[in-house]
């Protein structure tokens, strides 16, 4: 006996192939474009910070960089994780304490002791009469 999953109702994937009888070549999720919109609006802001300027080449490299980074972040997006945990995961990750791999201090080092100049000499201290026998 054979026990089917339903596993093939979570496979169908809202999709939005273009406009009827003129499809895109690609299969793409609503949430992949929405997903590279804003990626891509990201990469155009951070091109005009680092200085390159508008063109033509510009704007391919950028749409090459969307393309990977939304194939990235859509790939770890299923009907299990969507896209609010897989960003509330991510920002757990960037904002959880680590583990510090530095050693802080260092080496002993006499730097910080005080010396002063005059040589300290030992108390005097006052003998009892009776304890000597004398």
């Amino acid at each position: 006996m054979q026990v089917r999953t339903d596993d093939e109702v979570y496979r169908v994937d809202a999709v939005w192939l273009g406009p009827p009888k003129v499809t895109f070549p690609w299969r793409a999720r609503y949430v992949a474009w929405g997903v590279g919109l804003l990626v891509f609006l990201l990469v155009l802001v951070v091109e005009k910070e680092i200085g390159i300027g508008i063109g033509f080449f510009p704007l391919a490299w950028g749409m090459i960089v969307t393309v990977v980074l939304t194939r990235l972040i859509c790939g770890r997006i299923t009907h299990e994780r969507p896209l609010s945990a897989v960003l509330a995961m991510a920002g757990r990750e960037l904002s959880s304490p680590r583990e510090r791999t530095r050693a802080t201090g260092g080496a002993a080092s006499a730097a910080r002791i005080r010396v002063s100049e005059a040589r300290p000499r030992p108390k005097r201290t006052q003998r009892k009469e009776g304890v000597h026998g004398g």
